[in-house]
């Protein structure tokens, strides 16, 4: 894919299932892995502050990356938590 809006409305489309299926508890281990595996390029391209023209935009993209990584954290921990019972993945 090159197209990049087709590819962020792919992404989204991909985030809004996984994160759906987490909220009803239907796959949530293989859910969590697919919303930690997305938001990480997400991230990545939505908030490259390493390359910010400026102190400001600099200091929010830090913010933001800061706030996905701690949710990708998160989603990690969800995606291996196996509350005592072997997952079927």
């Amino acid at each position: 894919m090159t197209d990049p809006l087709l590819l962020a409305r792919a992404t989204a489309g991909v985030q809004l299932l996984a994160a759906a299926a987490l909220a009803t508890g239907r796959a949530p281990r293989t859910s969590a892995a697919v919303l930690a595996a997305t938001l990480v390029p997400s991230t990545v391209a939505a908030h490259p502050f390493w390359a910010a023209p400026d102190a400001e935009t600099k200091r929010h993209d830090i913010h933001q990356s800061a706030k996905n990584a701690s949710i990708v954290g998160g989603l990690i921990l969800a995606a291996v938590d196996t509350e005592g019972r072997p997952g079927l993945a």
